[in-house]
């Protein structure tokens, strides 16, 4: 029996599974034949070439899809939990994870605070009493084997992060102090922002919210000024590549698009902490702030100048998922 952190992102899927820190983007599409596959030199590096099975169909995963697929699933549904492309990511985390393996293991897994209340019995019936075989290639090796879920636990995603902020890797809690305090989380996440406050580790809920101002309102800033520059309209799922190298290639020319990132970041940044400070009339009740994930890493310059009582989380962009395992092992031993 071993615990498994499930974080089902928009954009990213992260996991940590039997010891393994696994990372892939929420993309499913159909697989087609390659036929220069024996041309790959594999310069690419860095790359995920994922491919999973389910019946008689396969479906390229991550990178692969975005590279190769003509058809892209990337769920940004409120009710993803339900839909084939999440149990693809599902299945392909067991086997990156577990091997060839045939085991038993409990989840913890979470969702965005505004999700939290409709969504919890659909996560739930994703992986409780479910076996999740797995038939996939990870860079043209097999994975082939299944992961039977006994048991799991569901907390909202920014929890995640307060969580690994105080337990320590045997579920115990070792800032006691931090632990005592009213702290609040701030997530920026793909698709929404949430905002955690908890006293004593009991939620606040008066306190707490989600906004749809998230990287996808950056991205989407990012992508509008690339079509009005250049007249190419990139999905928002393409933007992150740009983003990363900083650089847009458009018919074999590279331009610098920094300033730009940084100008989106700090509009959506802007736009949140309006939202926040109309949110939080009682922000005097607030003892410290943590500031979460990828999407905390890229608005930080603009959000921990804002308040004293701030810090960024250490290896932000694992937190979430980072904490889920350590409940698990607090809950499940």
């Amino acid at each position: 029996m071993s615990n498994s952190a499930i974080d089902l992102g928009f954009m990213y899927t992260k996991a940590i599974i039997n010891g393994k820190r696994i990372i892939m983007k929420s993309v499913v599409g159909n697989a087609k034949k390659q036929r220069f596959a024996d041309l790959d030199l594999g310069l690419n590096t860095g790359l995920d070439a994922l491919r999973c099975r389910v019946g008689m169909e396969e479906y390229f995963v991550s990178d692969l899809a975005i590279n190769q697929s003509d058809t892209i699933i990337h769920s940004l549904e409120e009710d993803r939990f339900n839909t084939a492309a999440t149990e693809i990511l599902v299945r392909t985390a067991f086997a990156l994870g577990f091997d060839s393996d045939v085991v038993e293991t409990k989840v913890v897994s979470g969702l965005p605070v505004s999700h939290y209340a409709t969504y919890k019995e659909n996560i739930s019936k994703l992986f409780i009493n479910r076996t999740h075989n797995f038939d996939v290639h990870s860079d043209g090796i097999l994975a082939r084997g299944s992961a039977r879920v006994t048991d799991g636990k569901f907390i909202p995603q920014p929890f995640g992060a307060l969580l690994d902020r105080v337990l320590g890797d045997d579920g115990s809690i070792v800032d006691k102090a931090l632990a005592g305090k009213t702290v609040a989380v701030i997530d920026p996440g793909f698709g929404t922002t949430d905002v955690y406050v908890a006293d004593a580790l009991s939620p606040v809920e008066k306190l707490t919210f989600s906004t749809k101002t998230a990287m996808n309102h950056a991205y989407g800033l990012i992508s509008d000024k690339i079509e009005e520059q250049f007249e190419v309209l990139l999905p928002l799922h393409s933007i992150e590549k740009v983003v990363k190298s900083q650089v847009f290639k458009n018919k074999g020319k590279i331009y610098p698009m920094k300033q730009v990132t940084d100008w989106a970041y700090k509009a959506t940044a802007t736009q949140f902490l309006a939202e926040l400070t109309n949110k939080w009339k009682a922000i005097h009740e607030i003892d410290h702030i943590l500031l979460a994930g990828g999407g905390g890493i890229a608005l930080s310059p603009y959000i921990l100048p804002e308040f004293p009582n701030i810090e960024l989380l250490d290896d932000a962009q694992w937190a979430v998922v980072s904490g889920y395992y350590k409940w698990g092992v607090r809950s499940f031993g």
